[in-house]
């Protein structure tokens, strides 16, 4: 974008559109102070457009209105499927379909060498497996998707399903569309919440691993949302791992041992920020994408709706915005759809408006970039709230330590008081 006259409408979302059509290698995707990934053009440039061409920052454009979208309730037919998903499995029988149509299949998963969320593609269900489950961090998608760009490009018979969230699925479905081969890719996205900064993150490992007994471990595995109290309660850090430990025998030699960490969102820092939506990327706070448009085929999230309140297994909102998506979705045998809905009912649990708490970001990342210190960071911001916003959370919070069944009425009893009424 040098000596470019682009008007800058909207923040980068770190997409890896531009990235991934640069013909000049001009464009490194890299993570900037405030711990988001963004595009960062390089000497290469050659002023050509083409990043333009593609870039959400001046606008979004060709997009499908989700309320324009067909609505339906549906879950997998296979119950180790939904007890292992994040809602009702839909995602995961999409993703077993296409491979066994010999599409090859790109998705999120947490690399635990780098403490980040990044896509790869997935050729084989065993690998495609590593997809399963929410990842509430900004995903690394810049070397994925330029590679199966190529490969469609070089390989037209290539077909491809790829997940992610609305602005990197706008971003990919551009250059699709730029390199004429939107037809071999099956689009999908999520209803997307924002993304918090990788300063949020990693200051919540270090706290964790503060102590000396943790001191040294390195993270394993890492589920943002488990079942294991119910569907309606599934908001669950679990962290696995390995630490090193001083071996009885001798006295200066290691061996390694394992760690485990398990919160629920009312009393895990990383979710008590997540919720806060302070610490949000910029791209967030008022993005289209995350509200009223969409260039996906498909749109997948939780059906939170009153019909499925008494469920604690999980079941998807599936929102099909295109012909190709629809008729990919009523190939699929191996799912139960329960109803069709309309459109504004998922206005009521999914977010669709502004953040308004964009007002402390600046603050509130300043301070933690400055400090490193994610608690002290979160008590400064939440001393600027309203005396409402306090009240809500001291709510949340004194639930933090209830039984699981007392916490879920009283988690239910605070969406009425607030939510509906």
């Amino acid at each position: 974008m040098k000596n470019s006259t682009l008007k800058i409408k909207n923040p980068c979302s770190g997409c890896s559109a531009c990235y991934a059509i640069c013909p000049h290698s001009a464009v490194d995707i890299k993570l900037n102070d405030d711990g988001f990934y963004e595009a960062k053009i390089n000497e290469n440039c050659s002023s050509c457009g083409m990043c333009n061409d593609v870039c959400r920052m001046h606008g979004t454009m060709n997009t499908s209105i989700l309320t324009n979208g067909e609505l339906v309730a549906a879950q997998s037919k296979n119950q180790e499927t939904i007890r292992n998903s994040t809602s009702g499995g839909i995602a995961h029988e999409l993703t077993m379909h296409a491979l066994n149509k010999g599409y090859s299949t790109v998705g999120v998963v947490y690399d635990s060498s780098e403490n980040i969320a990044k896509a790869i593609s997935a050729h084989d269900a065993k690998t495609a497996d590593l997809f399963r489950g929410s990842k509430y961090l900004q995903a690394k998608t810049d070397e994925a998707y330029r590679a199966v760009l190529s490969r469609a490009i070089e390989q037209t018979k290539t077909r491809v399903i790829i997940f992610g969230t609305p602005c990197h699925i706008y971003g990919l479905a551009c250059v699709a569309e730029k390199m004429k081969v939107r037809e071999q890719f099956l689009l999908v996205d999520f209803y997307c919440h924002g993304v918090p900064s990788y300063l949020v993150w990693n200051s919540y490992l270090k706290r964790i691993f503060k102590d000396k007994k943790t001191a040294g471990t390195t993270v394993t595995s890492c589920t943002f949302r488990g079942k294991e109290n119910g569907w309606h309660n599934s908001y669950l850090m679990h962290i696995q791992g390995k630490r090193k430990q001083l071996a009885q025998q001798l006295p200066h030699a290691h061996s390694e041992g394992s760690f485990e960490y398990k919160k629920s969102a009312e009393s895990d820092l990383f979710y008590n920020a997540y919720f806060d939506n302070v610490l949000l990327s910029p791209a967030c706070f008022n993005c289209d994408l995350r509200m009223h448009s969409s260039k996906a085929d498909i749109k997948l999230g939780d059906y939170w709706g009153k019909q499925y309140k008494n469920r604690d297994d999980g079941v998807s909102a599936v929102l099909l915005l295109s012909e190709r998506g629809k008729s990919f979705f009523r190939e699929l045998d191996s799912i139960e759809i329960f109803s069709s809905h309309t459109n504004e009912e998922v206005k009521d649990f999914h977010p669709s408006k502004y953040y308004e708490t964009k007002k402390y970001y600046n603050d509130a990342v300043t301070m933690l970039r400055d400090t490193g210190d994610l608690k002290k960071t979160v008590r400064y911001y939440r001393r600027r709230f309203t005396a409402g916003q306090r009240i809500k959370l001291s709510i949340k919070r004194s639930t933090a330590l209830l039984p699981v069944p007392l916490r879920v009425f009283f988690k239910r009893l605070y969406k009425k008081v607030f939510k509906e009424g």
